[in-house]
């Protein structure tokens, strides 16, 4: 997907970093913080015993007043591509620990109209 995206965007201004969650060893090593950190579509690949450490790490990559989106697919896990169960419950009881509060939720169908996918 990164190679995807810098063609379509090749500008000099982007740097693209390759670097995965939990640790997120490469971005924390630029020193940056973020007004906004997306999760689209990434944290049901992230194991269960893993998220406590990647929230604290994304956490850690917030400005002030920064927000972290993040899409949920809720359902069964998908085991033939490494997806793990999700719930809200789960991820709003791991953000209070590191200071971080729900600020708004939207429950919407799969947009690529898959049965038994919603999103939240």
């Amino acid at each position: 997907m990164r190679m995807l995206a810098r063609q379509h965007h090749p500008s000099p201004r982007i740097h693209w970093v390759a670097d995965s969650l939990p640790d997120l060893s490469h971005v924390r090593r630029l020193g940056l913080s973020s007004d906004l950190i997306l999760l689209s579509a990434v944290w049901m690949h992230v194991p269960p015993t893993a998220r406590q450490r990647a929230l604290r790490k994304l956490a850690t990559l917030l400005a002030p007043n920064g927000r972290i989106a993040v899409s949920l697919r809720i359902g069964p896990a998908d085991t033939a591509r490494a997806m793990h169960e999700v719930t809200l419950q789960e991820l709003m009881a791991m953000a209070q620990q590191f200071g971080l509060r729900l600020v708004r939720t939207d429950d919407s169908p799969d947009r690529l109209g898959r049965p038994a996918f919603h999103g939240q």
